[in-house]
């Protein structure tokens, strides 16, 4: 740790002496134990959100780094599993979305009017687990946003999924 007085009378008062390094005898010593650690308001404990095997380290101990730098790659199942459940709860939503259109625009046909409820619930569930996906790929840190998801084509956001978490270099 670095030492550091306000002004050369502390250090005066401290006993400090201050001389060129000579060799000479040693007068005076002091035997104590001691413990060299990191400054704790420069150290930081880092933790994954998921559990998983680390891919890629890209910063050592030492190494000076800001917010946003990516120190290391975590292969995280279960981020994986979460952006297949998030495609397929999507593929359910359109589904869903297309058989409530098709109900609705056969009013003038007698349609049971329990067919059109079962399809407008099922439509909801689908919607309610398209949003749980997102969240919890949002609490895993990853940057996804519902309108996105909604807005792109099977392509499109099967593409984003693949990459989603990792940065450009990968």
């Amino acid at each position: 740790r670095r030492i550091q007085f306000p002004s050369i009378t502390a250090v005066d008062k401290a006993g400090i002496d201050i001389n060129l390094v000579d060799r000479g005898r040693i007068v005076e010593s002091v035997s104590a134990t001691g413990e060299i650690v990191y400054d704790p308001t420069r150290v930081a404990r880092l933790a994954a959100r998921a559990a998983g095997t680390v891919w890629r380290v890209d910063k050592k101990v030492g190494d000076q780094v800001k917010q946003g730098d990516v120190l290391a790659l975590v292969d995280a199942a279960e981020s994986g599993r979460t952006k297949a459940e998030l495609f397929q709860s999507l593929a359910r939503l359109r589904l869903h979305d297309k058989t409530v259109k098709r109900l609705d625009g056969l009013e003038d046909v007698v349609v049971a009017g329990k067919r059109l409820l079962e399809a407008e619930a099922a439509r909801t569930e689908a919607e309610a687990a398209v949003r749980k996906n997102v969240q919890a790929l949002q609490n895993l840190g990853l940057p996804i946003s519902l309108e996105a998801v909604l807005q792109k084509s099977d392509l499109e956001l099967s593409e984003q999924l693949r990459f989603l978490g990792l940065p450009d270099s990968v």
